[in-house]
């Protein structure tokens, strides 16, 4: 992680509260994203900031569903071979044991879905993609517009959804302080993703619009040519600047 101001940088970073240096003197006109005390940059403003919604990472995320599931099945057809082949008792001793190493499970990815949600807040501005992640240690991921190649929306049946942007080709971020806001399975090349959102239209809105304002800039810039430095061009017949400066110095002489 780099030390230095969160909102700085010209590539994608993680920056820890440890590795911050002590934010300035609240301005009030200034634009701030929740959680970080570090304002934005003049001319810098925020589109959209919003955070996960605990039921959708809860869903989609951790699986919580899936796990219920699978212990239920394992539980019932455990139970129905236990008690065909043997007694109610020795039923009950195979069971206790599935059943409760079951709620444990449900009960602990629940618990870090909760987690999650409550320490994780994502904005998009006219710069960057900010998102603010980890439940033991928080880190702050900025973004800047100009290395996002694409973004894409995945949708789900109960309205939540995820917005995954891939970066250029030379742009890395790591895997393990970005878990679990990245696209699944991108294990070599981790993309970031906003993960459980339900204003999911509103964000994707924001991002696509400052994507394109970036990228007209980008072009705006790379078109205009390189103002090379102007000289007014010497009248005929008339001294020009060295040649008096030269003149003056040979009659002192």
């Amino acid at each position: 992680m780099r030390r230095g101001h969160p909102f700085t940088g010209r590539t994608p970073y993680f920056s820890g509260v440890s590795e911050l240096p002590q934010p300035p003197a609240f301005d009030p006109e200034a634009q701030y994203i929740r959680g970080i005390p570090y304002p934005l940059p003049k001319g810098e403003r925020i589109l959209w900031q919003g955070g996960p919604e605990y039921f959708a990472l809860a869903r989609h995320v951790f699986k919580v569903p899936v796990f219920v599931l699978y212990f239920s099945v394992l539980v019932v057809v455990q139970g129905w071979y236990v008690t065909v082949t043997r007694d109610s008792q020795a039923a009950a001793q195979v069971l206790l044991p599935l059943t409760v190493a079951g709620m444990g499970t449900c009960l602990y990815m629940l618990m870090f879905a909760w987690l999650t949600a409550r320490n994780s807040w994502y904005a998009v501005t006219t710069r960057r993609v900010v998102l603010k992640v980890g439940v033991a240690l928080t880190v702050t991921v900025n973004v800047p517009l100009r290395v996002i190649a694409s973004a894409g929306v995945r949708r789900f049946s109960d309205g939540s959804g995820e917005l995954a942007f891939p970066l250029a080709p030379e742009e890395r971020l790591s895997l393990f302080q970005l878990w679990p806001h990245w696209r699944p399975w991108n294990i070599n090349r981790p993309v970031p993703q906003m993960r459980g959102l339900r204003q999911l239209d509103a964000v994707a809105e924001a991002l696509k619009q400052a994507l394109e304002a970036t990228r007209d800039d980008i072009a705006a810039g790379a078109a205009a040519p390189a103002e090379a430095p102007r000289h007014p061009a010497p009248v005929a017949g008339a001294a020009t600047t060295e040649g008096v400066a030269a003149g003056s110095g040979a009659q002192a002489g």
